[in-house]
């Protein structure tokens, strides 16, 4: 894991831990059931891992804000604490295909095509690049950083992926 997975890492298990307070109960609730509604629609690629990270980035709380920006509120942060969560706030979570070769890999997002410089060659390392990688990436420093947690699909999934994404999109 680099320093910079790291640093996003500790953020995440701190905005977890915010946002499981007691003031959030009802929201959590709230949280999960609209999430195991959408899951039971979609391809299973959750569990309890996936609904926390779907709570952290991309819940919106009733009051229209998320997580990350009522502990921005509550929080006295410094510039890269600001720097590291304004990174978690524009975080890109789709499915990409394992592109270059040793040294120099990046990923291609399957959806939108377009290419993505990983900020460490060493965080790459472990995915595996013979499968798609359902992962979330973090805009940082003009690089992107990898969450440490992925899931490898098949690439037989690729297609049926895309179709229904795009029927959704299209909608």
């Amino acid at each position: 894991m680099s320093n910079n997975q790291n640093l996003f890492a500790e953020l995440i298990d701190e905005l977890l831990y915010f946002g499981s307070g007691a003031q959030f109960e009802q929201e959590i609730n709230d949280a999960k059931d609209i999430f195991s509604k959408t899951d039971q629609q979609e391809i299973q690629l959750s569990t309890d891992a996936g609904f926390n990270d779907w709570y952290i980035h991309d819940y919106k709380l009733k009051s229209e804000l998320y997580i990350a920006d009522l502990y921005r509120k509550d929080n006295d942060l410094n510039k890269d604490q600001k720097e590291i969560l304004d990174s978690v706030s524009a975080s890109i979570l789709s499915v990409f295909e394992v592109r270059g070769e040793e040294g120099s890999y990046f990923l291609k997002d399957i959806f939108t095509q377009r290419d993505y410089g990983i900020e460490s060659q060493e965080e790459i390392e472990f995915l595996d690049k013979k499968s798609l990688q359902f992962i979330r990436l973090y805009p940082y420093k003009g690089q992107f950083v990898l969450n440490t947690e992925s899931k490898s699909l098949g690439y037989n999934f690729k297609e049926i992926l895309v179709k229904t994404f795009m029927e959704q999109y299209n909608k």
